[in-house]
């Protein structure tokens, strides 16, 4: 079970946004070829630049998905004139002196992980991974997170808070007795269940983000998904038109950091000087996309339609899904004020809250696994932050 789990994070959301997606993916089976550019294409690297010949001349980093907000940061780094190129899911530009690819995921990866990925392509620099996977493989494919893009996972439980006024936590939502829809098993349902915020028996993993079994069950059923997306598309469906509450699965226990850039142990001793002088690129990318999402998102939507993505990305619900990561403290900086961030203890919490969901899936961990062997704070600039 645990590597579809793996495979699925990309999947649930495209799941959760299929019918949604159906308009514009039919409008753009009538559009673009293979490759595409933005409006003002990225220009070759010069050879001059402070990651020139410390890094590989292209600098490639594995997304789980296609673009959307959740992933602006990533995308940011090579800005909003990067080259998209539809046939092969990649989108580039010259950064600080070489070329920076952002690959995308779902099925340009196949059925395979992105931890999977670096191993299987050791010129793939960074992957987005999440901290709960890289729990999952930390014995045969380890990598270490060296940037937090998102401080929280978007995941949810999202409900009407018409028909349960009374919930307030997810605490609430066992007491309820209420089903609660998700795409597919994986660790952050197994983990609330495993630390009593639902009961097994709440769970039905039959959801394919069809609104139908919500809307017949006349708001009585709960969803599982990425609420920054799934509460806004609801909110604008004429079935249903009314406002959704959402409680971050984070608040129940599941602290993963979500896709964070990862590399692995080979590729981060190989690369240490390129580490050092690209993370804080990144980091002030992350800064970038926060407080001026629009040009970004104007490309992503343009990228999104041209590579019929199932994930339906509009003007309206890109400013709404980073409106809502930055209220909720999803697109922001760590507790410690600086972006990018990992808090040890937190990850080191969520090591041991994990235990019980990967000895019911038989998952073997590294022995004596510790936080400073998923995460690490070297690379990050101190100076970065949101203000």
């Amino acid at each position: 079970m645990h590597t579809n789990a793996r495979t699925a994070r990309g999947l649930q959301r495209s799941a959760s946004l299929a019918v949604a997606s159906a308009g514009i993916m039919l409008l753009a089976a009538c559009g673009s070829g293979s490759s595409d550019t933005a409006d003002t294409a990225g220009t070759a690297p010069t050879g001059g630049g402070p990651l020139a010949g410390i890094c590989p001349s292209t600098v490639k980093i594995q997304s789980s998905w296609y673009p959307q907000p959740s992933k602006g940061a990533l995308y940011q780094l090579v800005g909003p004139n990067g080259t998209i190129n539809t046939g092969n899911g990649t989108y580039s530009g010259e950064v600080g002196g070489v070329t920076v690819s952002v690959l995308a995921g779902g099925p340009f990866l196949g059925n395979q992980s992105v931890m999977a990925r670096l191993y299987q392509d050791p010129s793939i620099l960074l992957g987005e991974v999440s901290t709960d996977d890289a729990i999952e493989v930390s014995d045969k494919q380890p990598v270490i997170a060296v940037v937090a893009t998102l401080q929280k996972s978007p995941k949810a439980i999202v409900y009407d808070p018409a028909t349960y006024p009374d919930v307030k936590s997810i605490a609430d939502v066992a007491k309820t007795g209420a089903t609660v829809l998700k795409a597919g098993e994986d660790a952050s349902s197994n983990l609330l269940v495993a630390n009593g915020s639902l009961k097994s028996g709440q769970l039905d993993y039959s959801y394919d983000g069809s609104p139908g079994r919500f809307i017949t069950a006349g708001g009585k059923a709960m969803i599982i998904d990425y609420a920054d997306a799934t509460t806004y598309r609801f909110e604008h469906l004429k079935q249903w038109g009314k406002t959704l509450s959402s409680l971050p699965l984070a608040d129940g226990g599941y602290t993963t950091y979500e896709n964070s850039l990862s590399v692995t142990p080979a590729n981060k001793t190989k690369y240490d000087s390129c580490l050092k002088t690209l993370v804080p690129m990144i980091q002030k990318a992350v800064v970038s996309y926060t407080t001026n999402p629009e040009p970004m998102n104007a490309t992503m939507e343009k990228y999104a339609t041209e590579a019929k993505s199932p994930t339906t990305l509009t003007p309206a619900q890109d400013a709404y899904s980073v409106a809502f990561m930055k209220d909720n403290g999803i697109l922001a900086a760590g507790p410690d004020g600086v972006v990018g961030s990992f808090d040890t203890d937190r990850v080191t919490q969520l090591i041991s809250d994990m235990a019980p969901v990967v000895k019911k899936q038989h998952i073997t961990v590294k022995s004596g696994l510790a936080a400073d062997a998923l995460v690490t704070n070297e690379y990050l600039d101190t100076s970065i932050s949101m203000k």
